[in-house]
């Protein structure tokens, strides 16, 4: 399946839209991802025993050949062996032998033609495995595409990829390097054959791109690494560029629909740094500067709303009520002030500013002059050469970067450096390194005022999508059903589920700033998901469709659907 696909087009198109990759995540260099990923599943030692006739290593070797299935596959196809093993040893011996010839023939020169049939006497002999197992194991084991690919991958990683349906389904590889060929659950032998060859043409362009290089394994890094692709606009991934722009000294803003995880995200970051700085989590409601040795982050969570304004975010007038009862007030930092404040005297800590629904108020009313801060940023350290500011001449005012606050102390200290919880606020602020800012914006709410211009290229947009991955997880081991279930409903929703013979059907929700996010379905049992489905889901979608959100070519696939949904729910 090589003819009208350029393999060099396709591999450069994945990196293209690889988002927060850089050449050691797409290569192969030294300490990446990818080459660990690759070593490791081609680490076999049971398996090799296994297959120069040691039984007592079976078990040990159906570990690692499970290593890249699934948990109920593989114990499917350890429960298989273990049956037939006293029913039909021979069935067991043969599969054994099988394996070992493949082990031998990927050791030199292996056609793709032999390694079709190989494939398929394979799946012979899995077949016959199950059969004499019979009701022990649940039908259809021969027809994983997991468990055959992953024998054959780890006995000749060389010269086999290891496939999985939601991998050779997944929309950004579908679009480029399997363009072309249908896929089919099976297991099918000839249909793997094709993805051999396409596997061959992208192994020949990574070894000639200079930020790829060779795979270490063959194909079976191939496989591995493609897989990786399946991370892009997941949580792991989201969480993994978050990181990258706050350490390059951005300013952040989540944007997605409603549940796509964009509060969680910006709440993990907190864990993320303190396991850099090697120190504890603390609200800023309960950091002590006297108690400041043990603390490695401190976080503060506010959310925005019509009414919020500067004088409740950066600094403004509070009443005070005194000993005798009288009323008064004082000047009090806002979150803001305080946790700038604070990270110019802390420089070891670092000062995590979470602002939740961040365009639900006025951002530059909320801000006033501290919007000049926020692409100003001064190091406690300023490396020479690298044009970095220092905190001290930019806070005296000896460089630009700093600004005076709107609502003055009447005795301001003279050094940031006298600056606590108790004391008078500072006259001025700057904005030093260790002093992070994460904002979430729920992108389904048009009625909220976008964020300005000027204001946008003082952040960072991440957009956060709804993630198929992240349900796999929560399912995966509790109930296939419900995991099945799930994922065709997302996947006719919001897209990126092939539909029977490879092609690529059109989401339902036309608009991907309203697709349905996966924390509607991240429910720990099934009534809870079952509730969720149907009072929450189902009337997002009815509203949906009163207001023209979902596709009108299609009201009968629309209506069965969300009638579908109720009777699940409803049960």
């Amino acid at each position: 399946m090589t003819e009208g696909f350029d393999a060099r087009a396709a591999l450069n198109q994945l990196i293209q839209n690889a988002r927060g990759w850089g050449a050691a995540d797409v290569g192969f260099g030294d300490g990446s991802f990818y080459r660990s990923e690759a070593d490791w599943r081609d680490g076999s030692p049971a398996l090799d025993a296994w297959l120069s006739g040691d039984d007592s290593k079976r078990a040990g070797a159906v570990k690692e050949i499970g290593r890249s299935c699934a948990t109920s596959e593989i114990i499917d196809l350890s429960a298989a062996l273990t049956v037939v093993s006293e029913k039909s040893p021979q069935a067991i011996e043969e599969f054994r032998s099988h394996l070992g010839k493949v082990r031998e023939r990927g050791e030199g020169d292996y056609p793709i033609q032999l390694r079709v049939k190989d494939a398929a006497r394979l799946r012979e002999i899995l077949k016959q495995i199950e059969q004499a197992a019979g009701d022990k194991v649940r039908n259809g084991l021969h027809q994983k595409w997991p468990i055959l690919t992953a024998c054959l991958a780890n006995a000749a990683p060389r010269h086999f990829v290891f496939l999985r349906p939601d991998t050779v389904t997944h929309a950004r590889l579908r679009a480029t390097i399997f363009a072309g060929i249908s896929y089919e659950a099976g297991a099918k032998a000839d249909l793997y054959g094709d993805y051999l060859t396409r596997s061959e043409a992208l192994l020949a362009a990574m070894t000639e791109h200079p930020q790829v290089g060779a795979p270490p394994a063959g194909l079976s890094s191939v496989s591995v690494w493609w897989t990786a692709f399946g991370y892009l606009g997941s949580q792991d991934q989201t969480m993994r560029e978050l990181r990258k722009l706050l350490t390059h000294g951005r300013h952040v803003i989540l944007q997605g629909p409603p549940g796509t995880g964009k509060t969680h995200h910006a709440e993990q970051v907190a864990k993320s740094l303190a396991e850099q700085s090697k120190g504890d989590v603390v609200e800023l409601v309960h950091f002590r500067p006297e108690a400041a040795d043990t603390v490695g982050v401190v976080k503060h969570f506010v959310q925005f709303h019509a009414s919020y304004d500067y004088e409740d975010f950066v600094r403004g007038f509070r009443p005070v009520a005194s000993e005798s009862g009288e009323v008064g007030f004082e000047l009090r930092d806002g979150p803001f002030a305080q946790m700038v404040s604070f990270s110019l005297r802390f420089p070891r800590i670092r000062f995590l500013l979470v602002i939740d629904e961040i365009n639900r108020a006025d951002l530059a009313r909320v801000l006033g002059e501290c919007i000049y801060l926020l692409d100003r940023r001064c190091s406690h350290a300023p490396e020479k050469g690298t044009g970095q500011k220092g905190i001290e001449d930019v806070w005296h005012g000896r460089q630009a970067g700093a600004v005076a606050v709107r609502y003055q102390p009447q005795a301001p200290p003279h050094d940031f450096k006298e600056y606590s919880d108790a004391a008078t606020p500072l006259a001025r602020l700057c904005l030093p390194d260790n002093f992070y800012l994460v904002g979430t914006m729920n992108t389904a709410d048009r009625s909220i005022a976008i964020v300005d211009v000027a204001l946008r290229r003082r952040f960072a947009f991440m957009d956060v999508r709804p993630d198929p991955t992240t349900v796999r997880k929560n399912w995966g081991d509790k109930d296939k059903v419900a995991l099945d279930m799930v994922n065709r409903w997302m996947g006719r929703l919001n897209g990126d589920t092939p539909l029977e013979g490879g092609s690529q059907p059109e989401a339902l929700i036309r608009d991907p700033r309203y697709h349905i996010g996966h924390a509607y379905f991240m429910k720990p049992n099934i009534e809870e998901l079952k509730s969720s489905v149907f009072y929450q889901v189902v009337p997002l979608l009815e509203e949906y469709r009163s207001d023209g959100r979902l596709r009108s070519d299609t009201p009968t696939e629309v209506s069965e659907l969300i009638d579908e949904m109720r009777a699940f729910g409803g049960v």
